[in-house]
């Protein structure tokens, strides 16, 4: 389940590229560079 007591998958840090999968709603599916796909609440997410 997407919320903030979901078990933590890996840690993206400050600055880390991710791609945005899907944007419906506060939780946006990634996926990192390192190919692990899970969902951040999308005010961790700046775009440039």
């Amino acid at each position: 389940e997407k919320n903030s007591s979901s078990q933590i998958l890996e840690k993206i840090n400050t600055g880390e590229e991710v791609e945005v999968l899907d944007q419906n709603g506060d939780w946006w599916l990634v996926v990192s560079k390192a190919g692990k796909k899970g969902y951040v609440h999308k005010s961790r997410i700046k775009s440039e």
